[in-house]
């Protein structure tokens, strides 16, 4: 009796662990500001700051404004601490309505190796780039 009672115990403290596990995420998603200059030379822009990013999981850029853009498009994406691009760019456009899209590795995969990453951008095409022109988002990873 007194073994029956223990397994039961172990059994039930196993199920709940179980589902405890099941419903916790693989991982808490980090967001950050992000916010920039550009010229209007359509010249790559490498931000300084790295952020901690998890393997195996993906990222997302929310760009909230682009300010002093005319009909140009803004381009973004992310590298490494070697300085190499590791996703393909997202395109945004000061004309369109701001939302979130998800980066893809340069295998079209969301994944995107455990690194610390920095943001690249560009600001491309229009003849109307105002001196100054800048924004700002949340990069989420």
């Amino acid at each position: 009796m007194k073994n029956l009672k223990r397994n039961a115990i172990f059994a039930f403290a196993g199920a709940v662990t179980m589902v405890a596990m099941a419903a916790a995420p693989a991982y808490a998603a980090s967001n950050y500001n992000v916010a920039g200059d550009w010229n209007c030379t359509g010249s790559l822009v490498q931000y300084g700051t790295y952020r901690s990013h998890s393997t195996g999981t993906g990222a997302q850029l929310k760009v909230d404004h682009m300010w002093w853009v005319g009909s140009q498009e803004g381009r973004w994406g992310l590298r490494n601490t070697s300085n190499t691009q590791v996703t393909a760019s997202l395109s945004f456009y000061a004309s369109g309505t701001p939302g979130t899209k998800t980066f893809k590795n340069n295998s079209g995969g969301t994944a995107i190796a455990g690194t610390s990453l920095a943001v690249n951008s560009r600001l491309v095409g229009g003849s109307d780039c105002v001196p100054n022109p800048t924004w700002d988002g949340v990069l989420t990873q």
